[in-house]
């Protein structure tokens, strides 16, 4: 039991993070880097830069700030209060042809993110680029439905506010 308590103490700890960190990079084969990571998985991580490399996109994420209820996971929930960077970059491979849309978006577990604010997305699709500055909304997800709330962004094409809900099974 005391060893127990202390291999839990030591994940929670600031030092556990980069441990915890090192084990998911390596389940993903690679996919995914995790420069200089700080804070516990108690509560508050920071990331210098988190990438994705997936086939056919790249995501890179600049000061990347989670605060999070860690014990909702006991509830089958992710809880996040709070998710920023201050730069997103997504890149995507040019398609080959026409995609047909997905017509089903279940999460296998509810999703609530209080507040995430991005404050550069920047964007590229084949040939196509694009900018979004102050980017700030509320989520909620599960098996039924996806709900943006107080969405704000300012793009090239001008400036966007409003709530969104989408059913996560066809039709959308």
């Amino acid at each position: 039991a005391i060893a127990v308590a202390a291999l839990i103490g030591y994940a929670l700890s600031e030092r556990g993070l980069p441990y915890i960190v090192a084990r998911i990079v390596a389940q993903t084969g690679g996919r995914i880097t995790v420069d200089d990571p700080t804070g516990s998985v108690a509560s508050t991580m920071r990331f210098r830069r988190i990438t994705w490399r997936g086939v056919d996109a790249t995501v890179i994420a600049d000061d990347v700030v989670v605060d999070w209820n860690p014990g909702a996971l006991w509830s089958k929930r992710l809880s996040i209060r709070g998710l920023g960077a201050r730069r997103v970059d997504i890149a995507l491979k040019p398609s080959t042809g026409a995609t047909a849309p997905p017509t089903d978006l279940r999460l296998p577990l509810a999703v609530d993110i209080g507040r995430l604010a991005v404050a550069e997305l920047t964007w590229q699709a084949g040939p196509r680029t694009g900018r979004i500055s102050g980017l700030e909304f509320g989520y909620a997800g599960d098996e039924h439905v996806h709900r943006i709330r107080q969405l704000r962004l300012v793009s090239d094409f001008g400036r966007l506010t409003g709530d969104l809900s989408v059913g996560a099974q066809e039709p959308l």
